[in-house]
């Protein structure tokens, strides 16, 4: 695979990982019911089925894929307790950061927890 398809493969995996954990969380909430409950279910099954990838991606580098999978589980969490017009203005952020990464990355640096990982 070049690096373009590994790229699309990771956050196929990625997401699909959040997802199957979503829906674990809305297990046992009143959204967790009849159509969605019974879709939730068959979507949750063949995303498990279909993750086994996700064990090759963490058994290459588990300290990365760990934080990777909390970093977009806690930014995942922070977009969706905003309004429509902080989405706005988060998106608009992003396209500067996109624009000018010099500045960002003169301000902030990336952050990763060491784990133990045996």
């Amino acid at each position: 695979m070049n690096s373009d398809t590994n790229h699309k493969a990771l956050k196929v995996i990625l997401f699909s990982q959040l997802l199957v954990e979503a829906i674990d969380d809305v297990k046992n909430t009143s959204l967790y019911k009849f159509k969605t409950k019974s879709l939730l279910n068959n979507v949750e099954k063949y995303l498990k089925d279909n993750l086994i990838e996700s064990d090759n991606v963490y058994s290459e580098d588990a300290e990365l894929s760990t934080n990777l999978f909390n970093q977009l589980d806690e930014l995942v969490g922070k977009l969706a307790n905003n309004d429509v017009v902080e989405l706005v203005m988060i998106n608009q952020i992003h396209s500067h950061y996109t624009a000018n990464k010099q500045d960002w990355e003169n301000l902030f640096t990336i952050e990763m927890t060491k784990i133990d990982a045996q």
